[in-house]
């Protein structure tokens, strides 16, 4: 009979009473979402994710619905309960003396959090302990008293211009733009009729002794030029000595805490050099009311610390899918504000992207999305054979924008990358990118049939049985599962 020329599912062969016993009302996990058969494949991505050597990532190809990725996903929970290799948080922070590069500082999963409250409740104490040292009698004493010497160390020397005038028999005096000198008699300015009805022999003296009085007074404000400089460095000198005063306790006992940090210790200390350098700025009062009013952040926010990966959020190693991958979503983006008509940015407004989520796990990625998106593949490419996460923007790499741009550090990039694609995407990149099989040695494909065994049918009813309890369907008795096997 043409019926018996095609093989049947025995349901009596499918002997699922004790899994339907053991699943009860709630199905499995690992039964609903286990792809059947595909051993060749598994072993292949097995393979690629417990391998961490460069260039070992991986492209699945199936025909859609495969499970392809459902299989990629259960190879990487497994490999995850195993351990992984140990993540870091990733913070941008201020670099003082190249702020168009941004600094990259790894610290221990959980610490980057720290670090940013650290550094805010720092700088809300340093406003109260710099003001606080600014208005003290000591530090007002001592201002008092350079200002008095440099006060009397002037007058002394306008003084001994005056009496070298007198006794030529010139007064010196003050107008609103300087000083000038006129002949007097019994200390009193000769008028200009008395000037002139004197002898032709006295007055060429007295035009020869303005001269030298006026070379006099010459040296005397060139004198009172340096002298204003030597003031001005010796308040700077001041000032900084009563900064360091005031903060060092709060910096040392920071620095305590990072000490097994040397690049935070290192960064520590160029905030406090720049803070000394920039007391008067903690001494303003704008700031809050600027924060209040939702403008950008005043000058104290170049203390800020730009938490871009937090790798305390997740307790094992992230598997992070790529929805739409474009550049920006990838690699990160640096975020503008416009304000008074022009964009500005710093490093706070740094913006990580999936490749920072995914450092130290999986990234998974559809291979025709990927190549949809303009730069992405080459973006992707690049940061795989350097190892690195480097933010650029596209209008940079397109040479479109060629106004300054932030270079912000590039980060250490340890991700497995899991492509999936159909069989044709897979050999269209072989064909035509040289560098594909340099950095996804790996590939798994996953058929579209497998043997016919009991065992393999066995375990297909198991599947199906789990999947239609997840969905909330009424369980299936073994006849109606053996029909979906032979289906």
């Amino acid at each position: 009979l043409p019926a018996e020329l095609a093989r049947r599912c025995d349901p009596a062969a499918l002997d699922l009473s004790a899994a339907t016993a053991a699943a009860g009302p709630a199905p499995r996990s690992d039964d609903a979402g286990r792809i059947v058969g595909q051993p060749r494949a598994r072993a292949a991505l097995e393979f690629g994710i417990a391998t961490r050597q460069h260039g070992f990532h991986l492209f699945v190809m199936g025909s859609p619905g495969s499970g392809r990725r459902s299989l990629a996903r259960a190879v990487i929970a497994a490999q995850a309960a195993r351990g992984g290799p140990e993540r870091h948080d990733w913070v941008y922070v201020n670099r003082f003396d190249r702020p168009h590069q941004p600094l990259a500082l790894q610290l221990p999963a959980g610490q980057g959090a720290r670090l940013r409250a650290d550094m805010r409740a720092l700088v809300a104490d340093l406003r109260t302990l710099i003001a606080a040292a600014f208005e003290s009698e000591e530090y007002a004493t001592q201002a008092e008293r350079i200002a008095d010497e440099f006060k009397q160390r002037a007058e002394r020397a306008l003084h001994e211009v005056a009496q070298e005038a007198e006794k030529r028999s010139l007064a010196m005096i003050r107008t609103p733009v300087g000083f000038t000198f006129a002949p007097q008699k019994d200390g009193e300015v000769m008028p200009p009729e008395a000037f002139q009805a004197l002898p032709e022999s006295r007055r060429a003296e007295l035009q020869q002794a303005v001269g030298e009085v006026q070379e006099m007074l010459l040296r005397a404000l060139r004198s009172h030029m340096r002298m204003r400089k030597e003031h001005a460095d010796r308040m700077h000198a001041l000032d900084r000595a009563t900064t360091l005063l005031a903060i060092g306790h709060a910096f040392d006992d920071l620095r305590a805490r990072y000490a097994a940090l040397p690049e935070v210790c290192a960064w520590l200390d160029a905030v406090r050099d720049d803070v000394i350098d920039n007391a008067a700025d903690f001494r303003r009062r704008d700031d809050d009311e600027k924060a209040a009013s939702g403008d950008p952040p005043g000058e104290l926010g170049r203390y800020e610390v730009n938490l871009v990966l937090d790798a305390a959020a997740s307790a094992t190693a992230p598997v992070v899918e790529a929805d739409l991958p474009t550049v920006n979503a990838l690699v990160g983006r640096i975020d503008h504000i416009a304000r008074f008509g022009a964009l500005l940015t710093d490093f706070r407004l740094i913006k990580g992207g999936l490749l920072h989520q995914a450092n130290g796990g999986y990234l998974l990625v559809d291979a025709v999305k990927l190549l949809q998106q303009p730069l992405a593949w080459p973006m992707l490419k690049r940061a795989l054979a350097r190892r690195e996460i480097r933010i650029e923007s596209l209008g940079e790499m397109l040479s479109i924008v060629s106004t300054v741009q932030l270079e912000p550090d590039p980060i250490p990039l340890d991700v497995k990358v899991v492509l999936f694609g159909e069989r044709w995407v897979h050999a269209m990149l072989q064909a035509l990118d040289p560098e594909f099989d340099e950095l996804f040695r790996v590939g798994a494909d996953l058929g579209d049939d497998m043997p016919r065994a009991d065992g393999a049918e066995r375990e297909l009813a198991r599947v199906l049985d789990a999947r239609g309890r997840s969905m909330g369907l009424l369980p299936a008795g073994a006849p109606a599962l053996a029909r979906l096997v032979d289906h």
